[in-house]
């Protein structure tokens, strides 16, 4: 098992992955139609990173959990973006 696959087979198995999916869940239930960096803003960093959101906003996607509604421009970054909802 290679360096990368054991990290995450750990963080998988340490319920860190399904707890970030649950907190990146009840974010976009709460902020609906946002980036994802718009997103990242709206939670401390220490509870749920930036990285964590990207990471998992395609795997709810994928779960059938959320969609992208449109393309905007991102109040953060000014860059076309997905805004996020959830089904």
């Amino acid at each position: 098992m290679t360096s990368e696959n054991l990290a995450f087979h750990n963080v998988a198995s340490s319920g860190i992955i399904a707890d970030q999916l649950t907190k990146t869940l009840a974010l976009v239930r709460e902020f609906p139609y946002r980036t994802a960096t718009e997103l990242s803003i709206k939670v401390n960093p220490d509870v749920l990173s930036h990285d964590a959101i990207h990471k998992r906003l395609p795997e709810l996607r994928r779960a059938g959990k959320l969609t992208n509604s449109t393309k905007r421009r991102c109040t953060i970054t000014g860059r076309l973006a997905l805004t996020w909802a959830v089904l």
